[in-house]
């Protein structure tokens, strides 16, 4: 398999998936921050209102994702700090971890998922295990990512950070308090939750903080050349959404209402697909396309190969992604890792086809 970088093709069309199909839900917990996605003056931590954004007290293993733009009065600093609340020192341990500002919502989101994705050096990345980075004492606090200096002007900048980690002692996993944050100079020593607009709850469909029990999803499928071409629709509105294992309920731990995040940003999605070529076509070409403008990351499962489009601004065109070759009308399988990023729109359709 040969996964492309940013190689824009028209747009093609097919049908949905009919061949053999499933998702299900997998990985540990998704604390999600994206509410108010936009913070002012009133939402951070060293004003007269000292807020949070988001916190969830009892967290073992889990990952972490936070998308907010700096509309306030100057620039900001955003933290995903985490508390030993534990009454003994707990050893922190990052298995990915990725965080960037920019003032295009989609390139700050894209470019952290590259990062969390590839790594840094020979740390952290997708399959790198977990790496030891500090060991915390009772009721001190590590900073798991920071992104400071987020400019306010001349444009707003998006913040994303998004890291994986597990806290334990003795090599057992072990609870701790999260808290997401943003602050100009000094964080004040007490402080609140942001609060919620009206309607705020599992049908609402704008943006979302809360904790779920997944960070991701499953899918498997097969395809064959006789089929032309067929797609996966991905992220499409909860309403909407043929597969029920797509969408987790969560709760937002700080008033307990439940939440979905429409879009299913911060998850990922692992895609095992069966490629057969009765055909005899010799390729199976991989397309991914959407009705907005979009930026997408993809990594097959090796950290080694990640690789993300260009900003698709044109809506009329695709990103041809992959192409795997298959000989002697045989088979071949592999998995790839896709998410939805920060910043842009779903849902998402990736499409396969024998196209020559």
């Amino acid at each position: 398999m040969t996964l492309y970088g940013s190689n824009k093709v028209s747009k093609i069309s097919g049908a949905d998936v009919t061949l053999s199909k499933s998702i299900s839900q997998s990985g540990y917990s998704l604390i999600y921050s994206n509410q108010p996605e936009s913070i002012t003056d009133n939402h951070i931590a060293d004003n007269g209102t000292a807020k949070y954004l988001y916190r969830d007290s009892s967290v073992t293993r889990a990952r972490v994702m936070i998308h907010h733009a700096n509309t306030t009065s100057s620039p900001v600093n955003f933290l995903i700090r985490l508390k030993n609340t534990q009454s003994y020192p707990v050893d922190i341990y990052i298995s990915s971890k990725g965080s960037v500002s920019d003032q295009d919502p989609r390139v700050a989101s894209g470019e952290a998922w590259r990062q969390w994705y590839a790594g840094t050096g020979s740390q952290y990345g997708y399959n790198s295990g977990d790496w030891y980075v500090a060991t915390v004492a009772a009721g001190s606090t590590y900073d798991l990512a920071s992104i400071t200096n987020v400019p306010n002007s001349p444009y707003a900048h998006c913040a994303a950070a998004i890291v994986d980690f597990v806290a334990a002692s003795g090599g057992i996993a072990v609870p701790v308090e999260i808290t997401v944050l943003a602050y100009k100079t000094n964080i004040a020593s007490s402080l609140s939750a942001t609060s919620v607009p009206s309607g705020y709850n599992s049908s609402y469909v704008g943006q979302v903080r809360g904790t779920f029990k997944y960070c991701n999803r499953d899918v498997t499928f097969n395809f064959d050349t006789a089929s032309q071409s067929q797609y996966l629709h991905l992220g499409r509105p909860i309403t909407t959404s043929a597969w029920a294992n797509e969408y987790e309920l969560g709760i937002d731990k700080t008033n307990g209402i439940q939440v979905r995040i429409n879009g299913n940003y911060g998850v990922i999605y692992k895609i095992q697909s069966t490629l057969t070529d009765s055909l005899h076509k010799g390729y199976v070409f991989g397309y991914l396309q959407s009705g907005f403008p979009n930026f997408y990351v993809m990594c097959e499962d090796n950290k080694n190969n990640v690789t993300t489009s260009s900003t698709i601004d044109d809506s009329s065109k695709a990103w041809n992604f992959e192409g795997s070759q298959i000989q002697n009308n045989s088979s071949v399988s592999h998995t790839l890792l896709y998410t939805l990023i920060g910043g842009n729109a779903s849902p998402v359709d990736l499409y396969w086809a024998n196209l020559t």
